[in-house]
Parts: structure tokens; sequence; C-alpha cells
């Protein structure tokens, strides 16, 4: 297990296809609202505790976050910053797009994160990728990039999956399972949620994602196919 010592680098990789304006989440209380507003409560709340946490007696920096938007390729939206009020403010700043862009494409994710957040042996680097699309997987990554960061020891990928409930319209386990393809051979240990309905099962799990990945652990409650999980 890596030191929990080492400061690290958030990247917050948020989806901005239309299917976010869907107000299928179903909230404690209180009117539905669109999924990018679930989305962005859940993260300011993950975002606050992640701040609140010592910084372990002074022996690491504080962590910092930023945060990519994703259309057809992935776009550096924000730069790192430990200032919640900053990353709020950006999360609220997210546009949910028009039309429907082309699948995406995983591997200019990777680029992207290679070129702006690196990971080293004195930092770590998460990427956490909220994506929300029931129809269409993104493309499987193949390049440099996902390589060398999928073998860095210091290089975390974690996935949130938000979707419509399975149908025949829809192919939610397969955007799933493109999206977990990622993590086969990946040196470290990544944390996986969908959710389709439940608001509050929704920012159970993103809140889990405060902690620092290098003293969480492996993710007990981990499933490989939609239907095996408990009703999400």
């Amino acid at each position: 297990m890596k030191t929990p010592q080492l400061p690290e680098r958030l990247v917050l990789c948020v989806d901005t296809h239309p299917e976010l304006r869907h107000t299928d989440i179903r909230p404690t209380r209180g009117a539905a609202r669109p999924r990018l507003d679930v989305l962005r409560d859940a993260l300011s709340v993950m975002l606050a505790l992640r701040a609140q946490q010592p910084t372990r007696l002074g022996m690491r920096a504080v962590d910092t976050t930023a945060l990519v938007t994703l259309g057809a390729t992935a776009q550096w939206h924000t730069d790192f910053t430990s200032d919640v009020g900053k990353l709020n403010a950006a999360l609220a700043s997210v546009q949910v797009s028009d039309e429907a862009p082309d699948p995406l494409d995983m591997d200019s994710l990777f680029t992207l994160l290679a070129e702006k957040a690196a990971p080293d042996d004195d930092t770590v680097t998460r990427a956490v990728v909220v994506y929300s699309r029931s129809i269409d997987a993104p493309t499987l990554a193949s390049g440099p990039s996902y390589r060398a960061l999928q073998q860095h020891s210091n290089f975390f990928l974690d996935v949130v999956y938000v979707h419509e409930r399975p149908s025949g319209s829809n192919a939610p386990q397969q955007v799933f399972d493109r999206l977990t393809a990622h993590e086969g051979g990946a040196a470290t240990p990544s944390f996986v949620f969908e959710h389709s309905a439940n608001a509050r099962r929704l920012a159970f799990s993103i809140a889990q994602l405060a902690a620092h990945p290098s003293v969480r652990g492996d993710q007990a409650s981990y499933r490989t196919h939609l239907h095996q999980a408990s009703a999400a």
C-alpha cells in the first residue's frame, strides 16, 4: 500500500451529454431535478469532506482538484486548486450540450491527463470519471498515454456511472462494461459506482470518493453486472 502522505491531485471528469437534463434521479424529498444538479450537489459535498481531512500532522501538502468536461473529447476546464469555493463555481459553470456528441474518445482523456496531471514519485493523481450516457459507450482507450498511466503505481481511476433504467431502447450494461474495461491490468484498484434512480445512494457513493486512494483499500461492494447490484 502506498504512503498516505503523498499529496493527491484529483481530476473530476464530468460528462456534458444531454441526458444530464433528465429528471430520473429520485430525490429523498422535494421535486425531481436534472441529473447534473444532483451530481453537482453530491460532488460539492465530497469536495467539502475531502477538504476537511487532516493533513496528517503536516506531513504532506494540501490536496488539489481540477475539472475536465467530457463531450466527444475531454476538455480541460479548471486548473488545480484547493479552494472549494472556486471548484463549486467551476462545477456550476458546466453546461450540458444541446446535442448528443459522438461517443467519448477515452484516449483523449488519458492524453489530457498525461499532459496536465501526470503522477510522479511524489504525487498521486486520481481521475474520477462521471459518465451519464445510457446508449453511447465510450471508445476503448489503447494509446501510449493510457498504457503509461495504467501502469503507474501513483495513478488511480474511479468511475461514477449514472444512467437510465435498462430497457429495450438503451444499453447501460454495454456502457458499464466499456467503462470498467479500463481497469483491466491496472497497477492500482478502482472504485466504480453505478446508479439509475436513487439520489441518496448516489450521494453516499460519491462521498466515499473523498478518501485518499492510498488508504481506502479495495472496494468491497464492487459488482461487474448491473443486475447483480442492489436497486440503485
